[in-house]
């Protein structure tokens, strides 16, 4: 994995991209609320496609009415036979490593075989690995080479509860294959050294396969499916996860150390936040960029007293899937500890059709420029800002200046304590914050300067990366 951007920077001009190699990746993560109607995406660095489909047309669906987090969970029926497919990878093969899978599930009925997790045949060569729910309320997990079965642990009867979410985990940990049930460990195998065989079939989510046709159907909820290579995430008794899966930290490149974390809740400490990606700097060496979904991914960085300047740049590449019609954050250097959704100064959009706003508040008061008609489709847009306080501030796009359609942001600047927010806002307090206004989209080189860009270093920086995102 590589940590390159973003940038928090101190200086007119780029440090060169670094990279930091990590072996823990998350090699799927589908959360129930990410996607449209039967539509379901992979949250993972890997983006695998994730094909909804079933037997006589049955398609997993969302359920509203039945949810763990958000307002939606994955709702495989009662009857019938539907699954998420995902095709085979390398990133599925364990070998000796240690992994992880994991999910919450609420199980409406129990049977043999009903799996979660699934890859394999479990007819003819038997090759297989499978997470499942037995008929006795227990959790098994079965994984068989061609000749012979390398492991088959089975909690206690009834350690899941049917119409209850629970949170199940499987993890090779060295030698020690383990099944979790709410955090607490319920079976622990023997010894087991065996490379894992490369299986070449496709993974699903929600029953077996046999003779190559579907089977076992899970019937219940399920939500936040993640598999992690790499890395056994749970090595003793635990909490499960309060919210959405996530996530892991990124790296501040610049010298001045302001490592931040991709979060959607109160903590930020990288130690809980090294393993598992949603948003990571995908795309080429070239171009890496961080990816956003709009529904509660965002960056967080500590205060520091270099945010804290009556003169600086803030810039960033960022790129719209089309027309912008919404309120969305690109950056937020937050005044919550003071009131609710202020800030010092923020970039965003708004509900009018590809506008950019650039914002001040002191003391409630809010000044805003106002620049109609910057955005003009999907693609990627460098933004720069440079502000002096008492003046009003200079916006950039893609190297040019861009007048201001409405608006002077003069007023003297109120720094707080609070963290600096790419992708959202806190509309609550420190402690008891709510985000919203998440942005739709990615970004990249994301830099903060201490320092007013001249009209030739900002076209200058433009110009030494517009190659990468064309």
């Amino acid at each position: 994995m590589y940590l390159a951007d973003p940038q928090l920077e101190q200086k007119s001009y780029f440090t060169p991209f670094t990279k930091q190699n990590r072996a823990d990746i998350t090699s799927l993560l589908i959360h129930s609320n990410v996607g449209s109607g039967t539509s379901f995406e992979d949250s993972s660095p890997n983006k695998f496609t994730v094909t909804n489909t079933g037997l006589s047309g049955n398609l997993v669906t969302r359920s509203s009415s039945v949810v763990k987090f958000g307002s939606e969970s994955l709702n495989f029926g009662s009857a019938n036979t539907q699954y998420l497919e995902i095709s085979d990878n390398d990133a599925f093969h364990f070998n000796t490593s240690d992994f992880t899978i994991e999910a919450w599930i609420y199980p409406l009925n129990f049977g043999n075989y009903r799996s979660i997790y699934h890859q394999g045949e479990t007819s003819g060569n038997y090759y297989m690995n499978s997470v499942e729910v037995m008929s006795s309320g227990a959790l098994r997990w079965l994984i068989r080479s061609q000749s012979t079965t390398v492991l088959s642990i089975t909690t206690n009867a009834s350690t899941l509860t049917a119409n209850t979410w629970q949170h199940i985990a499987a993890t090779r940990e060295g030698n020690y294959f383990k099944l979790w049930i709410n955090g607490v460990l319920s079976k622990t195998s023997g010894f087991i050294s065996t490379a894992l065989d490369n299986l070449t079939y496709d993974v699903h989510i929600g029953n077996r396969v046999i003779g190559g046709t579907p089977t076992h159907q899970y019937y219940g909820y399920m939500d936040e499916v993640r598999v992690t290579n790499g890395t056994a995430l749970y090595t003793a008794d635990f909490t499960p996860p309060a919210e959405r899966l996530k996530n892991g930290a990124w790296l501040d490149i610049s010298g001045n150390e302001n490592n931040g974390n991709f979060i959607n809740e109160l903590s930020t400490g990288t130690s809980h936040y090294r393993v598992g990606d949603v948003i990571y700097p995908a795309g080429t060496n070239s171009a890496r960029y961080l990816e956003f979904d709009g529904t509660d991914q965002y960056i967080t960085i500590g205060h520091n007293t270099s945010f804290d300047n009556t003169t600086f740049s803030f810039s960033a590449w960022v790129y719209v899937d089309g027309n912008t019609t919404s309120d969305r954050k690109i950056v937020h250097l937050s005044r919550a500890s003071e009131a609710g959704g202020r800030a010092v100064w923020q970039i965003r959009t708004s509900t009018t059709s590809n506008q950019l706003l650039y914002q001040t508040n002191n003391a409630g008061t809010w000044q805003t420029q106002e620049y109609n008609s910057f955005f003009s489709g999907a693609g990627w847009y460098h933004v720069c800002v440079t502000h002096v306080q008492g003046n009003a501030a200079k916006m950039y796009k893609n190297g040019s200046f861009v007048s201001v359609n409405t608006g002077s942001c003069t007023q003297n600047f109120s720094f707080g304590t609070d963290p600096l927010f790419i992708g959202t806002r806190n509309n609550g307090t420190p402690s008891s914050p709510s985000f919203i206004d998440f942005w739709d989209g990615k970004m990249a080189q994301i830099m903060l300067y201490s320092q007013e860009l001249s009209a030739a270093e900002v076209l200058d920086n433009y110009n030494s990366t517009k190659s990468r995102f064309s």
